[in-house]
């Protein structure tokens, strides 16, 4: 399951023509009691993000 559908599928309605991706760390039983966190998947996103932000400020 991928939780960011919900918020995707919400701006994509209001902005059908926009390009929409979703990204950030693996977690298990959002909401819920249960929930969990990846922490290695943490530091992958972080990463990610940092070179895509310079590479956009180059």
């Amino acid at each position: 399951m991928v939780h960011a559908g919900l918020e995707c599928g919400f701006i994509a309605e209001k902005y059908p023509h926009m390009e929409i991706i979703s990204i950030g760390p693996s977690m298990e039983y959002v909401h819920t009691p249960r929930e969990r966190l990846h922490v290695p998947s943490v530091e992958r996103v972080a990463l990610f993000l940092r070179e895509l932000l310079e590479d956009l400020d180059q």
